[in-house]
């Protein structure tokens, strides 16, 4: 396991969203899909980002991508 993914996973979810550069994304369990959704509407306004959700179903995972 890489240093950067050892870190990645100490830092929360809210965390890992607001570090995301421009066509960055974040790839989540279907499981927080409510919360990262929520995350994302609320405190992209906050912090003046943008982002999208696409789901996987097959994978059962949602992603964040931002997008400005």
């Amino acid at each position: 396991m890489t240093e950067t993914s050892k870190n990645q996973r100490k830092k929360t979810l809210l965390g890992q969203l607001r570090d995301l550069e421009v066509g960055e994304a974040l790839t989540v369990s279907v499981s927080r899909s409510s919360y990262l959704k929520s995350i994302c509407t609320s405190f992209g306004l906050q912090w003046d980002k943008k982002f999208t959700t696409t789901t996987n179903r097959e994978q059962r995972t949602i992603t964040a991508t931002r997008i400005s």
